[in-house]
């Protein structure tokens, strides 16, 4: 019997609403992981929304790396929005193994994370949804990419 390649584990919400079991998790051992709620509401979110579904693939493998810890729900969105700068990162600099680049795409990348960390913590009275999380963030992503591509130019 040929055996099946499945390209990446996917997430199951164990619960009654759903009907799975953690019998069923056995079953499929290395294909399925069980998802907390956090991550399951983050997941179904990036899934019904048509311009975030381009993300699902790397949202999902920055989230399988920490599923074995404890994550609160603002630790799932700053996972998630870093893995989607990150895949937006690679396709601004697809030469990212050159050191300039490299160091270009950290530094873009550290900028981006710590504005969204004030954000959050001068904004924590009015909480956004993952869905204004990612916009914000985004506009931020095209503020820093702009700036650094300016930068580049001129000199």
């Amino acid at each position: 019997m040929k055996s099946m390649y499945l390209p990446t584990p996917f997430f199951v919400e164990v619960s009654s609403r759903t009907g799975t079991t953690i019998r069923h998790l056995d079953f499929y051992s290395p294909h399925v992981v069980s998802c907390p709620i956090e991550v399951a509401q983050v997941i179904q979110v990036i899934m019904r929304n048509r311009r975030l579904s381009a993300y699902l693939d790397a949202v999902k493998i920055g989230l399988l790396s920490r599923v074995e810890e404890s994550l609160t729900k603002a630790d799932v969105y700053t996972i998630a929005l870093d893995a989607i700068v990150v895949q937006e990162l690679k396709g601004f600099f697809p030469d990212a193994r050159t050191r300039g680049c490299f160091e270009l795409f950290d530094a873009i990348r550290r900028k981006i994370k710590s504005v969204r960390q004030k954000r959050v913590l001068e904004e924590d009275h009015m909480p956004l949804g993952f869905v204004g999380d990612f916009l914000r963030t985004m506009n931020e992503f095209n503020y820093f990419v702009a700036k650094e591509n300016k930068r580049r130019y001129v000199n």
